[in-house]
């Protein structure tokens, strides 16, 4: 801590190694703490999270401000997630390799630290902060983040608040860990099952795609088998309707329906070829067999 006295002016620096026993109250509170912050984790939005922490951490040590903050696992920066009060730093023009401030070095040390008297004013207003506590966030030392604590009164934060908090920060480290794990997993869930549906509907793509190349094939086939004794007929037709005042009325009718229908079926051929979505309707109601509907597919 030698090499950081010039932060600060004539403060305490403390760093508890002896453990005291902690009273029946004290006890009492890190356990309802405990439960309260085991409860605040299912929570599934994670700003909301972060703000119920630190208000259930005030039940066990009265504080004037709080700030959490979490390693950033891409940067490896530290990141504010959130504040209750002011923003709670030391010396934040100093950096170090996780970020500026006195919290990057608590988190390099990964030592909690206790300046239980400080002579500085640190927050707007003129709030003095007289008290700073500062605990890394370990899962299997394994850094998470770290939690500020600050007081306006000297002494307000001490060697008893100091333990409660080391208790208390095990146990936020461990859920914080669990609930970002389960948020990732369950991102990439949601990221699988998009990607699985993206699938899908590329499979489906590519068997219509595969159906209306058949098609397309057979069409071409049939436009030609088709069209041109269609063609014949249609001209027989119309040239007989030609000499109609030369046939019986009701011969004329007839060449009039073929030439009717001969156009439907030019038409329907046609309008095949040129199909790009295909909609298919039962063609026997119990056989399982399909029909493609002209007058649905585009």
């Amino acid at each position: 801590m030698r090499d950081l006295h010039f932060a600060f002016d004539k403060g305490e620096h403390i760093m508890p190694k002896k453990e005291k026993t902690l009273s029946d109250k004290h006890v009492r509170a890190v356990l309802s703490v405990l439960q309260e912050i085991s409860a605040i984790i299912q929570t599934p939005v994670e700003h909301e999270v972060f703000e119920s922490v630190l208000a259930s951490i005030r039940k066990a040590i009265p504080y004037t401000s709080a700030t959490l903050f979490l390693l950033d696992k891409e940067t490896q920066q530290l990141e504010e997630v959130s504040r209750a009060g002011e923003k709670v730093d030391l010396i934040q023009s100093v950096r170090f390799d996780l970020g500026p401030g006195f919290s990057a070095w608590v988190a390099k040390q990964k030592k909690p630290v206790l300046i239980s008297n400080l002579h500085r004013k640190m927050l707007k207003e003129g709030k003095a902060v007289r008290s700073f506590l500062s605990v890394p966030l370990m899962v299997r030392d394994q850094l998470i983040g770290v939690l500020n604590l600050s007081h306006q009164e000297p002494e307000a934060l001490g060697k008893d608040e100091f333990q409660l908090a080391h208790i208390i920060a095990a146990q936020v480290a461990f859920a914080i860990e669990r609930m970002l794990y389960e948020n990732e997993l369950r991102d990439k869930n949601e990221q699988l099952e998009e990607a699985h549906k993206r699938l899908k509907e590329a499979q489906e793509e590519l068997i219509e795609l595969k159906e209306r190349e058949a098609i397309s094939q057979v069409v071409i086939s049939l436009n030609h088998e088709i069209n041109n004794p269609l063609t014949t007929i249609v001209g027989n037709a119309q040239f007989l309707l030609m000499t109609a005042d030369k046939v019986d009325k009701g011969v004329a009718e007839r060449l009039e329906t073929i030439t009717k229908e001969a156009n439907r079926i030019s038409q329907a051929t046609h309008k095949l070829s040129n199909l790009k979505k295909l909609e298919t309707d039962d063609y026997l109601s119990g056989r399982g067999e399909k029909m493609i509907d002209l007058s649905r597919s585009v």
